[in-house]
């Protein structure tokens, strides 16, 4: 896990690609997907985290795991 500043560093970083990423489309919808997959990616891989090291649910997903995947799965449909 980064350090907080670092990690500020690397989602501003990771924001301001797509910003700039000229091959995208220019509406606009395709930006903020992309975004929002960075945003997602790291919600997942917090849960991932504390799902393998804190969570006993018996073998079960974490809900809010699920949860998040399922929303990531959702963005990339749209």
């Amino acid at each position: 896990m980064l350090p907080p500043k670092e990690f500020a560093k690397e989602l501003r970083d990771q924001f301001f690609a797509i910003v700039m990423d000229t091959n995208l489309v220019d509406n606009g919808l395709e930006r903020s997907k992309q975004c929002a997959l960075i945003a997602i990616d790291k919600i997942i891989f917090q849960w991932e985290y504390i799902d393998t090291y804190l969570a006993n649910l018996g073998g079960q997903l974490n809900p809010n795991l699920k949860y998040y995947q399922e929303v990531k799965i959702e963005l990339e449909k749209l």
